[in-house]
């Protein structure tokens, strides 16, 4: 037999399992409804700053003059990328789902992303002819 208190205190301890459950369970369920996200693609500049990293001092400041000449272009094509994101992201939400929508969107992207590779060759392909071999060697040993 237990005693009042005895049973307060088991009664107590009932509450508080059942209230670190939920906050555990509360825990799975977010990670299973709303699961962690990767983190985001570089950004061109930290890509240049990865791509200096292999590169003597004078070829890396060349590089850096290149990208800055072209500073604007390539920026507002990684903002139109994120609004292309996000484009993908509506028709993916779309109800009724229209399959149409989605492949358009992913079109854009794809062309968008041709783009901005183009954009990011032009800028190496510029920089390298004025690069010492150290430096267009350096490059090649870059993996993004």
């Amino acid at each position: 037999m237990t005693s009042p208190s005895m049973g307060r205190v088991l009664w107590l301890a009932l509450i508080l399992s059942l209230g670190v459950n939920l906050f555990l369970g509360g825990f799975v369920l977010r990670g299973v409804l709303d699961p962690p996200r990767g983190p985001p693609p570089p950004s061109i500049d930290r890509v240049i700053d990865r791509m200096t990293g292999y590169l003597p001092e004078a070829d890396a400041a060349i590089l850096r003059a290149v990208f800055e000449a072209r500073r604007a272009e390539v920026e507002a094509q990684e903002r139109s990328g994120r609004a292309l994101h996000k484009a993908v992201a509506q028709a993916l939400r779309q109800d009724p789902f229209d399959p149409e929508a989605l492949a358009a969107a992913f079109a854009r992207m794809d062309a968008h992303m041709m783009a901005l590779h183009g954009s990011m060759q032009a800028i190496i392909v510029e920089a390298t002819t004025h690069m010492s071999p150290e430096g267009r060697r350096g490059l090649a040993r870059f993996r993004p």
